[in-house]
């Protein structure tokens, strides 16, 4: 993994994580769990990808560590400088394999839900036979198209499995968020609403 990738890889994340914040600087974990789950299959791949590249990296760094000095002007071997390189990579990632161990931790329970294959189909962009698929997204039209429901039906479904699970990855705080975007876009249909958000 070069250093492009990663710079791409800290983006996604980072536009992730902007797109959950509200203007008055509320966090939207509807979103934020829209965003997990968007981007949930290229974790996957990131964090395997690297424990390859790490365990790689691993056997072929020297065994010797020359050690410094405490004296002014000590500069830092190059070794040195990619000793610490690969232990800020290695923290790094280990925050993201922290995160995608509690995101699957928390989908393995939903995996057994019917409702769970819009999941999959939407935000993984699985096809019927569980693997990824190349084309682009199917929309939520024709996933209900594929699965014999009506489109109302598949977008309930979507939208419940992502507050559930907003609620388990983050707490109370998403509980009570999650029934603020709901009577908010109630109080939006009946014309109730004063001031967007």
């Amino acid at each position: 993994m070069n250093q492009k990738d990663l710079q791409e890889i800290e983006g996604t994340i980072t536009q992730a994580i902007e797109r959950a914040l509200l203007p008055d600087g509320r966090y939207n974990y509807y979103q934020a769990t829209e965003n997990l789950l968007e981007i949930y299959m290229t974790l996957k791949k990131i964090v395997e990808d690297f424990d390859e590249y790490a365990e790689d990296l691993q056997k072929r760094k020297s065994k010797s560590i020359t050690a410094g000095s405490a004296q002014s002007g000590y500069r830092k071997t190059q070794e040195e400088i990619e000793d610490e390189r690969m232990a800020e990579k290695m923290r790094s990632f280990g925050e993201t394999k922290n995160t995608l161990a509690l995101l699957d931790y928390v989908l393995n329970r939903f995996r057994s839900k019917r409702q769970f294959v819009v999941i999959e189909r939407y935000y993984f962009n699985l096809g019927e036979d569980g693997q990824e698929r190349e084309a682009e997204r199917k929309s939520l039209a024709e996933i209900a198209e594929d699965l014999g429901l009506n489109e109302k039906t598949v977008r309930r479904w979507r939208s419940k499995m992502v507050k559930d699970i907003s609620i388990i990855i983050f707490g109370l705080p998403a509980a009570a968020s999650v029934n603020r975007v709901k009577n908010h876009w109630q109080n939006v249909r009946i014309g109730t609403e004063q001031v967007p958000w």
